[in-house]
């Protein structure tokens, strides 16, 4: 799966991220004049988003993002596996990124 990503896509992606969410940022610093749920939902999203485009991304590079586990697992003191964490994550995010079925396998009838 990994050695289908479109790169330059996915740079893109992480590019538009990073841009929206500073955008976002600033919507929410502004005094609350109305309900912003909406715009917290998405800077979550996003942030989510994010995280998983740049562990497909370390992925496809042979190393890892995510190097720590996760803060709830840590305090439990529960067994967590680096490699597993980042492959399912990078799985999720290249089906997501993976060009559609007709171009990766041709035209088919």
């Amino acid at each position: 799966m990994l050695d289908r990503i479109d790169t330059e896509r996915l740079r893109r992606d992480l590019a538009s991220a990073g841009d929206e969410g500073p955008a976002l940022k600033r919507v929410l610093r502004r005094a609350w004049t109305r309900p912003t749920a909406d715009e917290q939902r998405r800077l979550a999203r996003l942030a989510r988003r994010a995280t998983e485009l740049c562990v497909l991304l370390a992925r496809a590079r042979g190393r890892w993002h995510v190097t720590e586990p996760p803060r709830e697992l840590r305090r439990a003191g529960a067994a967590w596996d680096r490699d597993a964490c980042n492959a399912r994550v990078a799985d999720r995010a290249a089906l997501d990124d993976a060009p559609p079925a007709e171009a990766r396998e041709g035209a088919a009838p």
